[in-house]
């Protein structure tokens, strides 16, 4: 991957008609190049997160290869000296493996950062106030290793005034709402999820591409349920499309699944066709059965089939069916799971996504192309967060 030089940014800024950029906030983990390269190309005030790396190749340089100075009056030797001996406090302090983690910043640390921050930004502050503000709350904040998070964020260019307030001209407005709200019959998430983001984010890959099975698999009480309920949080709280949690754990017949998705999307209890069809098995011959059977669990497969379409044919990106604990069904009867419910669903329903999770494998389905991810076992540290979160604390 190439790297984008000062003078090719301080272009790109100009083209844009982005000269009077007064803020950046680069919130990723080990940052603080990146942020460095803003400020030199002219961004006055710019937030980001301490890296313990070394310079990336041509970091910082201009067209002639030349490192700029971070800060007005700040030579480059005084910058480098710095830098190195701020490197060498880091692997003194947490050692050649933890350092290189030292760059990194948790997802909860920055929300509460920039919450403070963009907070105080809005009521009028200075850059540097709001800063000193964000780092306070860090600092404040009983869930967070407070000195070492609230260390991580760096105010650039360094040693410049930050004394400016970004949205002092700001005029005095109406507050509205555009947060596009979409349905979801989704649990709440789990009080304690940790260390899951890596595999959230896969999911999420995989349901916005272009195959529409995602089965997502792993071991009993690994943490599928909850990482395929973060996954549907995610997507509803930004409006990508409606999202639907059946849970089928306990569900191994396919008209009984049929019926529980039917009830979850739209409230219509289709379960009584359902049980009519099987009835007609049960009070008539064999001979006489067979035909009606087959034809009324086929109408009832096709109304939901139906009713999906229509609810995915609604929105502009379809809608996400999450279905969750199918090795039940997998294990009493896989070929009629494939073939008789997720194949139809998949062929009727053209804009529906499916999110699967089992212990099982569900095998090939003829003409579905599936995306197969797995739930891993926690680090032993991030297993130790869960047990002591979850244990009752004596007093």
């Amino acid at each position: 991957h190439g790297h984008l030089s000062i003078d090719k940014l301080k272009a790109l800024f100009e083209a844009g008609g982005t000269k009077n950029v007064e803020f950046v906030f680069v919130a990723a983990c080990n940052s603080q190049y990146v942020g460095e390269a803003f400020a030199a190309a002219g961004v006055p005030h710019v937030v980001a997160v301490r890296s313990s790396l070394p310079p990336p190749p041509g970091a910082h340089q201009d067209e002639q290869g030349q490192r700029q100075p971070v800060a007005a009056g700040t030579t480059q030797v005084e910058e480098d000296v710095g830098e190195q001996e701020e490197r060498k406090t880091i692997y003194d302090t947490y050692g050649d493996e933890k350092a290189e983690t030292h760059g990194l910043v948790t997802d909860h640390a920055s929300r509460v950062f920039a919450h403070a921050f963009y907070l105080a930004l809005f009521y009028g502050r200075t850059v540097a106030e709001a800063f000193d503000i964000g780092k306070a709350r860090v600092l404040a904040d009983p869930d967070l290793s407070a000195s070492c998070d609230a260390s991580k964020f760096l105010l650039l260019p360094k040693g410049a005034p930050h004394d400016s307030r970004v949205f002092d001209a700001l005029p005095v407005g109406r507050f509205v709402d555009v947060t596009k709200r979409v349905a979801s019959s989704l649990p709440p998430m789990p009080e304690f999820f940790f260390a899951r983001n890596d595999c959230v984010h896969r999911v999420i890959t995989s349901v916005l591409g272009k195959r529409r099975l995602t089965v997502l698999r792993g071991a009993r009480g690994i943490g599928k349920s909850s990482v395929a309920v973060a996954v549907g949080h995610y997507l509803a709280d930004r409006g990508h499309f409606p999202v639907y949690f059946v849970d089928i754990s306990e569900l191994h017949q396919v008209d009984d699944i049929r019926a529980a998705i039917a009830n979850t999307v739209d409230g219509v209890d289709l379960h009584g066709r359902f049980e009519t069809a099987s009835s007609v098995s049960t009070m008539a011959p064999q001979s006489m059965t067979t035909t009606t059977t087959t034809t009324a669990a086929s109408d009832c497969a096709m109304t939901l089939w139906s009713q999906l379409a229509a609810v995915s044919s609604a929105t502009v990106g379809g809608l996400l069916l999450i279905l969750d604990g199918a090795q039940t069904a997998l294990r009493h009867n896989a070929v009629q799971f494939r073939n008789e419910f997720l194949a139809p669903l998949l062929r009727y329903t053209k804009d529906v996504r499916i999110l699967l999770t089992s212990e099982r494998s569900v095998g090939k389905i003829t003409h579905v192309a599936t995306s197969a991810l797995f739930v891993t076992p926690l680090s032993a540290m991030d297993a130790l967060r869960v047990f002591s979160s979850l244990c009752p604390r004596i007093v």
